[in-house]
């Protein structure tokens, strides 16, 4: 295999934004894998075209999309050492030149973390971490139908944070996108619970269908999956438990969308047991004990939130936390602080 860089995507209908994506990586890449969605029907492809680095394949799948499947399929058309994943309504907003020489020049053990803001016109909504670049075809592939995710063996790959890069994300601004991802969410749901109803759901389908249902609006329904993984996840190993709990953080925001405050606390001390204190998890507490009038509590959640967020900025975080929740937090933490100090002075 060629050492240098593959830039690999998943592409539908992307007219509006594909230029940007592809003048923003083609200095980075040395290969530009599209793999084009058979639906496609814009001008993406007369767009694609014109850009000698870019190799077109088409995406013909069987069923319902899957993005994991579309995804590991793309991965399998690079043929350089390393591979950068980014999508067609993105673009990459740090120095080719910089990046790819710390790529080039890293150990084939790596696996990058890369920030990810989704932005609307001025206004950045918020950001998460993810790997976004990996050795190509070693130890890794995705999972997750639609909340994809790279998923690595940890002793051969380390997660590494070094690489200071940031993707900006286009896509939430588009109703259009925003409509068929509903859709499609939607339809996915349906075929996940037909699974979980007949008794063949593993934890991760239960996770998956609490995610989407909160997307489409369903969080009293969310909730009631949300206790049936419940007692499924009881029944997992130890390390089993560790690997999904996620599962755990999920089921608490269903129940504290519809307010069902009273399973919060055990479930969050019970995830802190098994995956350790994360800034999700502290954010969680926090809003648990405020909204409940536990301040002294919330103040100490607050706090360990905030000496998270400066540890862990760089790592993914599960729910996708908001840097704005830190400005909310730090501001009732000064609130509380006079709570905490008239209580002491009592």
């Amino acid at each position: 295999m060629k050492h240098g860089i593959s830039v690999a995507m998943i592409v539908e209908n992307e007219d509006k934004h594909i230029k940007i994506c592809i003048d923003s990586v083609k200095d980075l890449a040395d290969e530009i894998i599209v793999l084009l969605d058979k639906n496609s029907n814009d001008g993406t492809r007369g767009i694609l075209e014109q850009y000698d680095k870019v190799k077109i394949y088409e995406n013909v799948y069987n069923g319902d999309f899957d993005f994991s499947e579309s995804r590991n399929k793309s991965l399998k058309k690079c043929q350089y050492s390393w591979t950068f994943i980014i999508d067609g309504d993105e673009g990459l907003a740090s120095d080719n030149k910089k990046i790819r020489d710390i790529i080039l020049n890293s150990d084939l053990d790596r696996a990058f973390m890369i920030r990810v803001n989704q932005v609307i016109g001025e206004t950045t909504l918020g950001g998460l971490n993810q790997c976004r670049c990996f050795p190509t075809r070693k130890s890794g592939e995705y999972k997750g139908n639609v909340h994809n995710q790279f998923t690595f063996d940890p002793s051969v790959l380390q997660r590494d944070n070094s690489l200071n890069c940031e993707i900006i994300h286009y896509g939430f601004a588009d109703i259009d996108k925003s409509k068929k991802r509903k859709e499609r969410t939607e339809k996915l749901v349906v075929a996940i619970l037909d699974k979980i109803n007949a008794n063949k759901g593993t934890i991760e389908d239960y996770y998956n269908v609490l995610k989407m249902l909160q997307v489409i609006g369903k969080d009293e329904e969310a909730v009631r999956y949300g206790r049936e993984g419940l007692n499924l996840f009881a029944t997992l190993s130890n390390k089993e438990q560790q690997d999904k709990n996620r599962f755990l953080v999920t089921y608490v925001m269903a129940s504290m969308a519809v307010g069902q405050w009273e399973t919060c606390d055990t479930i969050l001390n019970r995830h802190i047991i098994i995956a350790g204190e994360t800034v999700d998890n502290q954010f969680l507490l926090f809003a648990y004990y405020y909204r409940c009038g536990k301040m002294i509590s919330a103040f100490f959640s607050g706090i360990k939130y905030l000496e998270l967020m400066d540890v862990e900025i760089n790592d993914p975080v599960n729910m996708q936390s908001m840097l704005i929740y830190k400005n909310v937090i730090e501001e009732k933490l000064n609130w509380l602080r006079y709570y905490m100090a008239e209580k002491l002075e009592m």
